[in-house]
């Protein structure tokens, strides 16, 4: 987790359209740390499969301003 707030903070993240991460532990802290980065705001499209997240994770994911353009999650 610590590695995916590392990388939801990097500007590096601004023109990123496509994000995977699976089977990686992500855990609520890489979750809320990926919904709440504000780098992410071109994202179309992403994948968290096989990551252990609640329902409330994933709410909060789909509900992220930051992630607004998301078409797949």
């Amino acid at each position: 987790p610590q590695e995916v707030r590392l990388l939801a903070d990097s500007p590096a993240l601004s023109a990123v359209r496509v994000l995977a991460f699976r089977d990686n532990n992500l855990a609520a802290q890489g979750a809320q740390a990926l919904a709440r980065s504000p780098h992410l705001g071109r994202l179309e499209y992403l994948a968290l499969t096989e990551n252990g997240l609640s329902d409330n994770q994933g709410v909060e994911l789909a509900d992220s301003p930051n992630l607004r353009r998301v078409r797949g999650l």
